[in-house]
């Protein structure tokens, strides 16, 4: 099930209103009252004030579960969004420096536009809908997420290069052509090393390709579904048939987005 959608959120906000202080803290004090009591033998005493405890309990739990649903499910999407938000920052700053450091100029441009592209999607939404609305949160989130799967793609791609920096291709090449005639067992032994760390190096360099012709298929997508938002007219009774299309879209994006990991 999609975590942000409304029967998704909405199934949570019981368990959380049964956290809330108004729902937990009559309770603790109606505890505290029963063991006072049965200590000092005036339980009877104390009936009303513990009931009294529990009503006020159950009132509030009732109340943050049918009166205020909505908001309190746009509360938690909200907080979602929050730690997609925070753990997207964080990724951007780490992986400008390492791209950087290793020299990666398609990894910086994707990264470049990734968050343009992000950019472009959240200010066309601003004008379709509400920030409040767990409509807004859920198209943002799932953008979030799309671009959240580029960036650990790129971070792979950091990882890929840097375990292979070590490795001289000049070097391997000119030995191999240096070796090559030579059948002796000590030539034989390091034309087979160095034609494996040949290999190793192009199969990470293949990998890093691989990653970034990926991340340009979801940049494509992720243009693609900015426009759908983008032609959605929220005027008419169509507007949340065509926004629930889009946003399963952007959800299948964000699901073949995890797979590139």
């Amino acid at each position: 099930m999609d975590e942000l959608s409304p029967e998704s959120v909405r199934s949570r906000v019981p368990s959380e209103a049964l956290q809330r202080p108004f729902t937990v803290y009559p309770i603790a004090a109606a505890v505290l009252v029963v063991v006072y009591g049965l200590f000092n033998g005036t339980i009877a005493t104390f009936l009303g004030l513990i009931g009294g405890l529990f009503a006020l309990s159950a009132a509030n739990w009732f109340w943050q579960v049918f009166v205020r649903r909505d908001r309190n499910a746009n509360r938690i999407a909200q907080r979602v969004a929050r730690s997609l938000d925070r753990k997207r920052k964080k990724a951007l700053g780490k992986l400008r420096k390492e791209l950087a450091e290793i020299g990666d100029p398609v990894g910086l441009r994707q990264l470049k536009s990734f968050e343009a592209k992000y950019r472009n999607f959240t200010d066309i939404l601003d004008r379709k809908l509400e920030p409040t609305e767990l409509t807004y949160i859920r198209f943002v989130t799932a953008a979030e997420q799309v671009m959240l799967g580029g960036l650990d793609n790129l971070e792979k791609v950091t990882l890929l290069t840097k375990s292979v920096s070590a490795i001289d291709a000049k070097y391997i090449e000119r030995e191999i052509t240096r070796l090559k005639g030579r059948v002796d067992a000590d030539a034989t032994e390091r034309t087979t090393a160095l034609r494996a760390r040949r290999e190793l190096l192009h199969s990470r360099i293949t990998e890093a390709s691989n990653l970034h012709r990926k991340n340009e298929t979801a940049l494509t997508q992720l243009d693609a579904v900015t426009a759908a938002v983008a032609e959605a007219d929220t005027q008419t009774g169509r507007a949340e048939v065509e926004l629930e299309v889009a946003l399963k879209d952007l959800q299948r994006l964000t699901a073949r987005a995890s797979s590139l990991k």
